[in-house]
Formats: structure tokens, C-alpha cells, sequence
């Protein structure tokens, strides 16, 4: 999806479909949980999903390493 333009737009109309939609958060979840890196999903586009997956497995790399044992 464009970051600029009609793409732009778009992403942005979807966006604001997903902000009154009841079932955002599981729709972000199972995106994360699938690593969806196409669309909207939760709200979120397409950057923001790859990002939110980086930062969802950096976390869960920083607890598998601070276990018990650390």
C-alpha cells in the first residue's frame, strides 16, 4: 500500500473504519499472531503491523531471556 496518494487515502478511510469497530483488538492480535504484513488489520497499516510484530518478538525475546534463571 502507498504510503502517498489515493493509497494514502484509502489506508487512512479503513483506519477510521476500524477505530468504531468492536472486534479491533482481536482483528490486531491475530494479525500479530499470524504476522499479517498486507492491509489493515486492527487498525493498523501495513508499517505499523511490521513494527508492532518486531516489537511483539523483541518482548517476548526480553522475557525468555530474563526467566528465572537470569
Amino acid at each position: 500500500m502507498s504510503t502517498k496518494g489515493p493509497g494514502r487515502r484509502q489506508a487512512d478511510e479503513a483506519k477510521a473504519v476500524c477505530k468504531a469497530c468492536p472486534v479491533r483488538r482481536p482483528c490486531a492480535s491475530w494479525a500479530l499472531a499470524t504476522a499479517q504484513e498486507y492491509g489493515i488489520r486492527g487498525g493498523m497499516d501495513e508499517e505499523e503491523l511490521v513494527l508492532a510484530c518486531r516489537r511483539k518478538h523483541l518482548s517476548a525475546r526480553k522475557r525468555s531471556s530474563s526467566g528465572p534463571d537470569a
